[in-house]
């Protein structure tokens, strides 16, 4: 696609106005296309892509909070396309929402990469997450919530069973890890 082609001219030139005014007319396009291989145009290949190359744009002009609305539209673009990237967009979403100190965000993008890891058998990346996890709730006066994420992720270390985790968010979303395996528990 031209615009994507563009914007990225753009982004690599350093004109970051321009690449964010090309990725955004290269959505109204997808959104206004007839016929396309999808019901709703948006949810192609192109739609994704234009989505996470937006987003990267909109947060480095500063517009952090649509950049993250981006980001997210393109994770809905990939888990409705079953391309597998969500995986990797959670990933990207945990990191920016680190970068950008907003910590409700990055607890909710960091639990569900520890529900990933969990899921996908990965102890050390969940390992890795739960201490980050550790770290954010640190910030937040959560030191009992933080202490046993961390044990959850040694239990799991040490080879002990994960059926009984369950994923529960602060503020009651499932998904940071709460049940109690053996002693240790995320709540």
């Amino acid at each position: 696609m031209s615009m994507n082609v563009s914007g990225g001219l753009s982004q690599q030139t350093g004109d970051d106005e321009m690449a964010e005014r090309f990725y955004v007319e290269a959505l109204l396009v997808l959104t206004r296309l007839c016929g396309s291989q999808s019901d709703v145009p948006i949810v192609t290949s192109e739609g994704c892509f234009t989505l996470e190359k937006l987003a990267d744009i909109l947060i480095r002009n500063g517009k952090y909070k649509f950049g993250v609305l981006a980001l997210e539209a393109a994770i809905d673009c990939h888990r409705l396309q079953h391309t597998g990237d969500e995986k990797r967009m959670y990933r990207k979403l945990s990191l920016t929402t680190q970068e950008q100190n907003d910590i409700p965000r990055s607890l909710k993008y960091n639990s569900y990469m520890l529900k990933i890891a969990l899921d996908s058998g990965n102890v050390n990346e969940f390992v890795f997450v739960a201490d980050v996890l550790s770290r954010l709730l640190v910030e937040l006066g959560e030191i009992e919530h933080a202490e046993r994420c961390v044990r959850v992720a040694c239990q799991l270390v040490d080879g002990l069973p994960t059926r009984n985790v369950i994923f529960t968010d602060v503020g009651g979303d499932d998904v940071i890890p709460v049940k109690e395996i053996g002693r240790a528990s995320c709540r």
